[in-house]
């Protein structure tokens, strides 16, 4: 799996402007690093910002995409 998410991020730099890369590094970095939610409130705020990341980086890729 981790080999599959490199190739992924590795195929943006190319593709992709320096903010979607960042982006996309961004969320594999909170994905590989995030702990299951224990009920703390840092775990659940942790919890929170990935899928906020993930919408950031759709959003983003969905812009660079519909650009002519």
């Amino acid at each position: 799996m981790a080999n599959r998410v490199q190739e992924a991020r590795s195929a943006l730099h190319p593709l992709c402007a320096a903010e979607t890369v960042d982006l996309a590094d961004a969320l594999a970095r909170r994905v590989w690093s995030t702990r299951p939610a224990d009920g703390k409130a840092d775990h659940r705020a942790e919890f929170r910002e990935t899928p906020d990341l993930l919408r950031r980086f759709t959003h983003r890729l969905r812009q660079e995409i519909a650009r002519p």
